[in-house]
């Protein structure tokens, strides 16, 4: 069953118009005691994207990298001990409450995945040794990968999806990066393992808006056999365009 799906009947079964509504006001009856009991444990605070509750999520949740607001809710109730109401109630009032505060959890905009991505990075930051000039730095590239795969899914030119034939492409070379520049996702981009020769040799690069710029180098036979078109145009939400402009000056063979 895909987390979509999961996400669909989870909302069918648990969810009430109070997850509908814009404000915390008006709640089933069936909240009531659930809701004061997580606010009496501070562990609500009753915002959009209730910051106190992301805290305790990232805390004390298990697996974040699919955010399914039942796997959460459980692993809330696991950790509260003996519950002196129904579990149910409190089932269904914080699948309710984590539609309202955060919305949608398949959503892009959904703060609870980015967030655990964006403090799980950077712990590794703080916790790799990086030397200048290595360019295969082991624990920081494979979870720059991960983002990456979950941000791209696929190359950003050619769409190839299977993950062993991807690489996370920096786009200033790491040999030229400042620590924080070498593990900046926004210096990144996903692509095929051809593709990202041809970015990383300067015989390709991008502008601003992503559209494709193609090296004079880079002859006719060679850029049809790699489907190298100047129709191409990359996604470029999420990318530092000051990267790209670096690209273009200091490694783009014109």
């Amino acid at each position: 069953m895909s987390c979509n799906d999961c996400s669909i009947k989870c909302k069918e079964r648990y969810t009430s118009w109070y997850s509908k509504r814009k404000d915390f006001d008006c709640m089933p009856i069936g909240h009531v005691l659930p809701h004061n009991y997580l606010i009496e444990n501070d562990i609500i605070s009753l915002e959009k994207n209730d910051e106190l509750l992301l805290n305790y999520i990232i805390k004390n949740c298990s697996n974040l990298e699919e955010v399914c607001y039942f796997d959460i809710t459980m692993d809330i109730i696991s950790g509260l001990g003996k519950l002196m109401h129904s579990q149910n109630d409190m089932i269904k009032y914080l699948i309710d409450y984590l539609y309202l505060s955060f919305g949608d959890p398949n959503s892009e905009d959904n703060i609870i995945k980015d967030e655990y991505f964006k403090r799980r990075f950077s712990k590794i930051k703080k916790d790799s040794k990086y030397k200048k000039g290595v360019v295969n730095v082991r624990t920081g590239q494979q979870e720059l990968k991960k983002q990456l795969l979950y941000l791209y899914g696929e190359c950003c030119i050619c769409g190839l999806e299977n993950s062993k034939l991807l690489v996370a492409s920096h786009i200033k070379p790491l040999k030229d990066c400042l620590l924080e520049e070498s593990y900046d996702i926004s210096n990144s981009l996903l692509l095929c393992r051809t593709h990202d020769g041809l970015f990383d040799s300067g015989l390709i690069s991008f502008d601003d808006d992503g559209k494709v710029i193609i090296s004079e180098k880079l002859g006719t036979k060679d850029r049809e056999i790699i489907h190298i078109e100047d129709s191409i145009k990359i996604n470029t939400k999420g990318i530092d365009i000051k990267y790209l402009k670096w690209h273009r000056e200091n490694v783009f063979n014109k």
